[in-house]
């Protein structure tokens, strides 16, 4: 057995997890492997968007690079199965 974590919640200090300024990186997969969703908290972004302010670019930066870091450890676990 083996633990992944699957999710991240970018937020500003202070701010409830789901904070409407929060971003949530999160892994999924449909059965061809892991791939990384970006999802933002916002009511008024448009489908498919994602609002990103600079301030915020470093901290979502690093969870974007965690997520593919999980993915390709779960991709490589998944090809070394006989």
């Amino acid at each position: 057995m083996k633990t992944h974590p699957i999710a991240w919640m970018v937020r500003p200090k202070d701010a409830p997890m789901f904070d409407e300024r929060a971003i949530e990186i999160r892994l999924e997969d449909e059965a061809a492997g892991p791939f990384v969703v970006i999802k933002s908290q916002l009511d008024d972004v448009k489908p498919g968007e994602v609002s990103i302010d600079p301030g915020e670019w470093a901290d979502i930066r690093a969870a974007i690079d965690a997520a593919f870091e999980v993915a390709n450890e779960i991709s490589k676990d998944t090809e070394d199965k006989p």
